[in-house]
């Protein structure tokens, strides 16, 4: 992890020299995707051809949790609700699985649709803003290639399709698509529609971008940009209207689009609307408490608590149930011998409205851009 100096006499960090703040060891082959969690700050995912997923927490230089993907990973994702981990892994076959960050169990293994005769150096995965839908690359489906969005779901075995079935396809290419990233905001259109666009990349060299409400034609398809397939695009800058893509070329290119192109951003009253419609419990106040999203969720994991270790047991025990503060003791003597007892001073139940924006970048290890390719550590650097 790098930051900025800040130079001898000067208030604000200089953003032309960089110094190392922390380095994370733990991969024992190239990494090739860094994703920081938008809902937890200073945390952060990498992916490796080793077969893994560390997730690491600043300032710790250990991970929290490593988890076996079995093939090597190409790509993940951080659900923007808290709640899910998404990942694109490929050899012998290509799969994308989802971990429920509650407790790090396998939800879902998704492998129809992506029979992609062809291999990618890279597979960057993304969720829509509302967390609803997660756009898949190198899908394949009646010999075409296409970008797959999986339809969010909840509870049931981790086996193929169990709820996070194709809602939607992208189609159109004639080569691997290996990237695509939604703009993370929720966007309105001309007429007050909710809207969401996405942008993705392939090896044809193009990159076009799509609206969620017009899945059929990309509103832009931009050619002769790079002389290499797209590897990575993200979205940045003033309310995220300026698109970044990188190239096997060397090349970076920067895209700037309007309003009219994609839509105004939706004010902040309307998409918490549209949050408490999928997550009631948004509605209530709940929106940072790790809570099942529905009966089925709940009902599985009741059925498997037998299965669950006896900490995760209790983990799950301790988020359903209130928090309770004995700060003070109550001494008494009974028989000549003196007891104890811890006394209920206060009950806490934080409220937090849910949050519509990343961690704060002012938050240690929050924000940047982060790089991952061709080495066994995480490299990341702000902008």
């Amino acid at each position: 992890i790098w930051q900025p100096i800040v130079l001898l006499g000067e208030k604000d960090p200089n953003f032309e020299n960089w110094e190392e703040h922390c380095r994370f060891v733990g991969h024992t082959s190239d990494v090739l995707h860094v994703a920081w969690c938008p809902k937890t700050a200073g945390r952060l995912a990498s992916c490796s051809t080793d077969c893994s997923i560390n997730v690491w927490q600043m300032p710790n230089k250990e991970p929290i949790k490593k988890i076996d993907t079995t093939l090597p990973c190409k790509g993940v994702a951080w659900d923007p609700i808290g709640k899910y981990l998404a990942a694109q892994v490929q050899g012998a076959e290509q799969i994308v699985k989802v971990w429920r960050i509650r407790d790090w169990k396998l939800e879902s293994t998704n492998v129809k649709g992506f029979e992609s005769p062809d291999d990618t150096q890279f597979l960057r995965l993304s969720w829509s803003p509302d967390g609803q839908a997660l756009a898949t690359a190198n899908g394949f489906d009646n010999s075409q290639y296409n970008c797959s969005m999986l339809k969010r779901g909840s509870g049931g075995i981790a086996q193929e399709n169990d709820g996070w079935v194709r809602e939607c396809i992208l189609k159109g290419w004639k080569a691997p698509v290996t990237v695509a990233c939604y703009n993370p905001k929720m966007l309105k259109t001309s007429a007050g529609v909710l809207d969401f666009c996405i942008a993705v990349g392939c090896q044809e060299k193009t990159l076009t971008l799509w609206v969620t409400s017009n899945p059929i034609k990309p509103i832009c398809v931009i050619k002769g940009m790079f002389e290499g397939e797209v590897y990575d695009v993200t979205w940045g800058g003033r309310d995220y209207y300026t698109l970044s893509a990188c190239s096997n070329d060397g090349s970076v290119a920067l895209i700037q689009v309007t309003q009219d192109e994609i839509g105004s951003i939706a004010p902040p009253e309307e998409q918490r609307k549209e949050l408490a419609i999928h997550y009631p419990y948004m509605a209530d106040g709940l929106g940072d408490m790790d809570l099942p999203e529905d009966t089925a969720q709940m009902q599985y994991e009741q059925l498997n608590a037998a299965a669950m270790p006896a900490a995760s047991q209790g983990m799950v025990q301790t988020i359903m149930t209130e928090k309770i503060v004995r700060a003070t003791q109550q001494e008494t003597k009974v028989g000549g011998r003196r007891k104890i007892a811890p006394a209920v001073t206060k009950q806490v139940c934080t409220v937090v409205e849910p949050s519509l924006e990343p961690a704060s970048a002012g938050s240690e290890g929050s924000g940047g851009v982060a790089s991952g390719a061709g080495g066994v550590g995480v490299s990341v650097s702000s902008s």
